[in-house]
């Protein structure tokens, strides 16, 4: 759609159509059992149906009249609402990504949302929804094209690997899943142990009463049933994902009903974990966690999924990522230092699982036994050092330095240290972020 003489342009007429989504799924009910009403003679049912779908209309047209954005040589500006009116504006230099996702049923419609993430926020802070997708990829390349030109071009400074994505190129694909591992992968990881332990407590409890093993296989099946979903939605959205190198970082492709397109910038990557669950050690899977400053306020799947740069795969793969995004780091040079022996006495089951491992550039640590989480954590990413020590550990002479990172999903510690050797990392991690 052309601008006005102002610059203001609409969304597209369907948006109040496709973010009502849920409403219509009401209004498809309600005019379901309006039809046997109706063979029943019920005819105010059917009125009052065919007002709410009028109304419904109606306020769905006016809602789309407010609903206007605009680009400025500095700044893109959204205006939305009716009763309570919104006017957002984005500077474009603090423009970090332009992320465009397709939803299934926008899909259908041939439409698209322009996602806008910021540097220093946690959620997407400005969202049209929606354009056609013609009009969403425009969009898309205006806004980097212009953020391009107000921001300074990043360095090697901002990042290790920038000579890597210096230059754009040709789409080099870094690393695809496979269906057969992902379907398979997270089945059991999310699945498989959960049904075993349950099948074992139950057959314990068949043994006293089947009564009452018959009870806690329908209460527990339904709990089981939810989590299966729960699953399917994170198979979905990690469905065909693609990793390709990109000006600057990665550029993913995900998704089978609802397609994601995202950018990942490469000097945005605060940490990064390895997650390896111990059904998956036999086949040498993992998967790659990141935080990305920007990426910290969506919530149950799409949280997950916009926070993985790797959903599963091979050794070959994580190496490759982790060349790309930390160009000097080998993790099968690292030697774990364990906690010292009076740990057991904190952790009796874990202890040993603990690792430390700060070089000149990283703080790693490892923990984990049922799934092993490596993190990596370069010393100039981190925004915070503190140490804990509760009581146990007081008297125990053991303390916990944790690594605070401008993210959520990785939260690194040293668990169950010596207390003097607390303070010796946190003292040479500043050593190394002042010499860096």
């Amino acid at each position: 759609m052309q601008p006005g003489s102002d610059g203001w342009q609409p969304l597209h007429p369907l948006s109040p159509l496709l973010r009502a989504g849920r409403m219509l799924a009401v209004i498809a009910v309600a005019a379901t059992q309006s039809i046997g009403a109706f063979l029943d003679g019920g005819f105010i049912t059917v009125i009052a149906v065919l007002v709410a779908v009028l109304f419904s209309s109606a306020y769905g047209y006016v809602a789309w009249l407010f609903m206007r954005f605009r680009m400025q040589d500095e700044h893109i500006e959204l205006r939305e609402g009716i009763l309570f009116r919104s006017h957002k504006r984005v500077p474009l230099a603090r423009l970090e990504t332009v992320d465009i996702l397709r939803p299934v049923l926008a899909r259908i419609f041939g439409v698209a949302e322009v996602r806008v993430e910021l540097a220093g926020s946690k959620g997407s802070e400005l969202r049209l929804r929606y354009l056609s997708e013609k009009d969403a990829v425009a969009t898309r390349e205006k806004l980097l094209s212009a953020h391009a030109a107000e921001s300074p071009a990043p360095t090697p400074a901002d990042f290790p690997g920038y000579e890597v994505f210096k230059q754009t190129s040709p789409e080099v694909v870094v690393a695809a899943v496979k269906t057969s591992d992902l379907i398979l992968g997270y089945a059991a990881a999310q699945i498989a142990i959960p049904v075993f332990v349950f099948v074992i407590g139950d057959a314990v409890v068949a043994v006293v009463s089947w009564q009452a093993a018959l009870v806690a296989l329908v209460s527990v099946g339904a709990v089981m049933i939810t989590w299966l979903f729960a699953v399917v939605a994170l198979i979905e959205k990690s469905w065909g994902f693609r990793l390709s190198e990109s000006d600057g970082g990665f550029a993913i492709r995900r998704g089978l009903l609802n397609l994601l397109t995202q950018k990942v910038p490469l000097h945005r990557v605060q940490a990064v974990r390895i997650v390896t669950p111990l059904i998956w050690r036999p086949f040498k899977r993992s998967r790659l966690v990141v935080d990305i400053a920007g990426y910290g306020d969506e919530r149950g799947a799409e949280k997950q999924a916009s926070s993985v740069l790797l959903p599963i795969g091979p050794p070959e793969s994580v190496r490759a990522i982790l060349n790309k995004v930390f160009p000097d780091l080998e993790l099968t040079d690292v030697e774990f230092q364990m906690p010292p022996r009076i740990a057991r006495w904190r952790a009796p089951f874990f202890w040993r699982t603990y690792g430390v491992a700060w070089t000149p550039t990283f703080a790693i640590t490892r923990a984990g036994v049922f799934k092993r989480n490596i993190d990596v954590v370069p010393h100039r990413k981190i925004q915070s050092l503190r140490i804990t020590n509760g009581p146990w550990q007081k008297r125990l002479g053991l303390a916990t330095l944790h690594v605070d990172t401008a993210g959520n999903n990785v939260n690194s510690a040293a668990k169950h240290r010596q207390i003097a050797q607390t303070y010796k990392l946190a003292l040479a991690s500043r050593a190394a972020d002042q010499a860096d």
